[in-house]
């Protein structure tokens, strides 16, 4: 699964990581002791235990599932009939089908009826019908189609009626599309039927065999047996998509997408990026790819970015925009869809035992997707971004209190995806990448080898993979799992050096660890010596170092001339922030730009920013600095980070910091419009800066501008305002109250009938700084039967900007006074609505986050983490002030 991205820190932080919902509510195993003998029972909860998983998966062997479905246009159900075929082996624990909210009509265990003992959650199949060996349990059931896509999720093309069917089913709602035993460790073979209208197409992990006409408005699918894999990554999907195909090798492909929605889809595109990562990974693993068939379905109202189905991957519609396709989407396009293609070897084909190893099937395909682009043309600088997205948002998160182990123990569903962050995609994938570097290239790619050969077709612990390495390497990597995989937090390193008659005279690496997490690592960077020219920086050759322990000297450097900058990871092999020496730190200040390396140049850009972030370094100050330095900066990544920093900056000056407001909201706004202003008519620049000026637009004359692009009284040579800037246009107007702003919602929706509209226009509605219209989407957002999970995240999005902080004050009460009222709401609804609680940047916000978090009356992972990560983001928000006071005092 995809599911990164990074956007302002406190957005970021309390979003990225948790917006896949999560399922909340604790389940928990119950042993009572009778005698001797060990009685199990199984707590009525959408939830599965590790403790059940391991006890069920001493039972059960040899599943296969015979499934048919009857799927219909307008009935809130469908119906459908499993047959499961099992070999069993009494133990000491009932043994249950996994079944979440649906109907159970009929049940035949053996080929005779038995009263099925189901209660919402999971049906117990009765010891006295069952016999060691094979066993076949026959259920017809039914289960309402989802609107928060879990399970099999329904969409209603708003803009010409057409259905549409999808499935998301990690980590645990496969049994939500039918009864099973819903465990990544019980593989399974799966057969198909499917019964739908007449003109849908209908797709899962084999092509289909036959196609039966039934009557003149059904048809019958027909899908030969399956592979044997896990249940989470087994799918359907149905409805009228429009079809695309490339039959110019094997495996064939086929690229789908709602009929609506296909001027927008580059095929062509697609498919080359698809036959490129096929052959790049077919070489890298050795192996062939393992399925018969591969389609992608872009598919609406998709929760996560893509998701590793075998052979029939789904991809949010994010992907595809209704205006200029910049190379920033293509490039991010590319990752998702390589993503997922690296997981049909890693992680579809060889398989994590349980959740606690689903960081390594997550961070092995974020890893792969970055090295394969770095091998497609026109995406040479992946490593640039998998800094600038992936690495930024571990080294974050990795630095937040509620940061974890790589590898950590995972007790049931409900925390499986509490881990699901940037520690687990973004930490991952960094040390995996310098593992590479530790190994050497060619020993990590033939340990890959031997471990996707030796498992396939199986489910593996950690220690499968790190065995399989250090077999090709030769080398001990116990102390290295111990270190990378064991614990927590990030180390900062830095160089220190001294000089006699112009020549290093000695030089070493200094590590520190943090107090919480006093580990220090060991790791392969590279050092770097650079040299002035009064023109640009030239980079002497750069030295490997393999430090460990908090300091390792560097014999290589000494003789070498006194440089004046120097940098401690050069090409970031390592995973750590670098600290610059006091003569780099002077360097940069004043010859940023004379950094030829875009890397390089990025992660000096990110090393003001962290000092910012750990209130070092005054934000004004940073400010100062960045609002020179920008303007000359010609790499459009970079500038993309920066300005992600820039709109952080602004949203801590809209808190509490009129005067500084005042100042430099301005500064930013007009260096949007300048540099919108310079940018080529039609380049992707000109998109960036004016997505850019729509963000920092809050002035009259800014609003003013605004408006009059957005009736086209004003025009900018070759920037095409499409419907989606439309809608952003409008969204802005009415943050900021302008008085047309509400006719320009319905003015919007009279020429666009899509979903689109539909959630910008609520997104528009909740943005509104109206106290009376907060209330009221609040109310709607709470009783949010009507509403679809997408549509909820819409308002979410729209009720509290930092730009109305006064607002949003008055309902923090309200807001942090209702989270205990969650008990009663469902998973997804909870991780939703947790994302409004309050950014106030006050002590008393802060006290008030920590009375909810002691006081919070059920378990809920998510809403915890999200409790804890807002407090301390309101601390930091508090310490960044005071440093921002601090200074106004000094200049009095």
């Amino acid at each position: 699964m995809d599911n990164t991205s990074r956007s302002g820190t406190w957005n970021r932080l309390l979003t990225t990581g948790l917006t896949i919902s999560l399922i909340a509510g604790c389940t928990t195993q119950l042993s009572q002791q009778t005698g001797s003998k060990k009685q199990w029972s199984r707590a009525a909860e959408a939830n599965l235990t590790h403790e059940y998983a391991k006890q069920r998966y001493q039972q059960v062997r040899d599943v296969s599932y015979q499934l048919a479905l009857s799927l219909s246009k307008t009935k809130p159900d469908y119906t459908g009939e499993v047959t499961v075929d099992f070999a069993w082996q009494p133990g000491e624990q009932p043994l249950t089908l996994d079944f979440v909210g649906g109907k159970v009509h009929s049940m035949h265990i053996n080929g005779k009826p038995v009263n099925a003992e189901y209660n919402n959650w999971f049906i117990q199949l009765p010891a006295t019908q069952l016999k060691q060996g094979h066993n076949q349990v026959t259920i017809q059931y039914s289960h309402s189609y989802s609107k928060d896509g879990a399970g099999l999720h329904r969409f209603t093309d708003p803009k010409d009626g057409k259905v549409y069917l999808h499935t998301q089913l990690q980590p645990y709602d496969g049994n939500k599309l039918f009864p099973q035993f819903d465990q990544p460790n019980l593989k399974a073979s799966y057969q198909l039927t499917v019964d739908a209208p007449v003109e849908w197409q209908v797709v899962s992990a084999e092509r289909e065999s036959t196609i039966e006409r039934l009557s003149s408005d059904r048809k019958r699918w027909y899908f030969p047996r399956s592979e044997r894999f896990s249940t989470y990554i087994i799918s359907l999907h149905a409805g009228p998509y429009q079809v695309w195909e490339d039959n110019s090798a094997i495996p064939p492909l086929r690229l789908l997408a709602r009929p609506s929605m296909a001027n927008y889809v580059d095929a062509e595109e697609w498919f080359k990026l698809t036959r490129h990562g096929m052959t790049f990974f077919q070489d890298y693993f050795g192996l062939d790819y393992p399925y018969e068939k591969y389609d992608q379905l872009i598919v609406p109202e998709f929760n996560a970015g893509g998701m590793e189905n075998v052979a029939a991957v789904t991809y949010s519609e994010r992907y595809l925009t209704r205006g200029k396709v910049t190379r920033e989407l293509r490039q991010s396009r590319a990752n998702v869809i390589l993503h997922e293609l690296a997981h049909m070897w890693f992680g579809d084909l060889v398989t994590a035992d349980w959740w606690n190893g689903l960081w390594l099937n997550e961070s092995f395909a974020t890893y792969m997707a970055h090295l394969a682009m770095s091998h497609y043309p026109d995406y040479e600088d992946s490593w640039l971004r998998f800094y600038s997205r992936i690495k930024l948002w571990a080294y974050e998160e990795d630095e937040l209190v509620t940061t974890h182990p790589i590898e950590v123990k995972v007790e049931d569903t409900n925390n499986a995806f509490t881990h699901f962050d940037g520690i687990t995609y973004g930490k991952g994938a960094a040390v995996l990448k310098q593992l590479a570097h530790y190994l050497g290239p060619d020993n990590f790619k033939q340990g890959v080898h031997n471990y996707l050969k030796q498992y396939a077709g199986g489910n593996t612990q950690l220690d499968d993979f790190f065995n399989s390495l250090a077999d090709a390497s030769k080398q001990n990597l116990t102390p290295w799992v111990k270190q990378w995989l064991r614990t927590a937090g990030v180390n900062t390193i830095s160089t220190h050096y001294q000089c006699k008659n112009n020549k290093i005279s000695d030089f070493s690496i200094i590590q520190q660890a943090s107090n919480k997490y006093p580990v220090y690592r060991i790791q392969r960077v590279l050092v770097g010596l650079y040299y002035d020219n009064a023109k640009r920086l030239k980079r002497a050759k750069p030295i490997p170092v393999t430090y460990l322990g908090e300091v390792t000297s560097v014999p290589a450097a000494i003789g070498r001339p006194c440089p004046d900058f120097t940098f401690a990871n050069v090409d970031d092999w390592g995973y750590s922030k670098v600290a610059l020496d006091s003569r780099s730190e002077d360097y940069i200040k004043r010859h940023l730009s004379r950094i030829s390396d875009p890397l390089l140049r990025s992660m000096v850009w990110q090393g003001q920013w962290d000092q910012v972030m750990a209130a070092k370094l005054p934000l004004t100050n940073y400010l100062s600095w960045a609002l020179q330095q920008l303007p000359i900066e010609k790499n459009e990544m970079i500038v993309r980070q920066v300005v992600a920093n820039l709109q952080e900056s602004y949203d801590y000056l809209a808190v509490l910091h009129e005067k500084e407001l005042a100042i430099f909201g301005p500064q930013l706004e007009n260096l949007a419009w300048q540099q919108l202003a310079k940018a080529k008519p039609g380049s992707d620049w000109q998109a960036f800066w004016f997505e850019a000026f729509i963000h920092f637009t809050h002035t009259p004359a800014g609003l003013a501008k605004v408006e009059d692009i957005l009736a086209l009284k004003r025009r900018i040579a070759g920037l095409a305002i499409d419907q989606d800037l439309r809608w952003r246009l409008v969204v802005k107007l009415n943050e900021y109250a302008i008085p047309s702003a509400a006719q320009w919602i319905n003015r919007e929706l009279s020429r666009d009938s899509s979903d689109r509209a539909e959630r910008q226009a609520l997104l528009a509605k909740a943005i509104q700084p109206q106290a009376k219209a907060k209330q009221y989407w609040l109310e709607q957002l709470w009783d949010n039967s009507n509403l679809t999970l997408q549509e909820q995240r819409s308002l979410v999005d729209g009720l509290f900007p930092t730009s109305q902080f006064t607002l949003s004050a008055g309902y923090a009460d309200q807001i942090v006074g209702q989270l205990n009222d969650l008990k009663e709401k469902d998973s997804r609804f909870k991780s939703t609505y947790s994302r409004l609680l309050p950014r106030l940047c006050q002590p008393e916000n802060v006290a008030r986050l920590q009375a909810a978090l002691t006081n919070l009356a059920f378990d809920s992972p998510v809403v915890q983490k999200r409790l804890k990560v807002a407090i301390q983001q309101e601390e930091r928000c508090i310490a960044i002030s005071q440093r921002i006071k601090d200074k106004s005092k000094q200049q009095l």
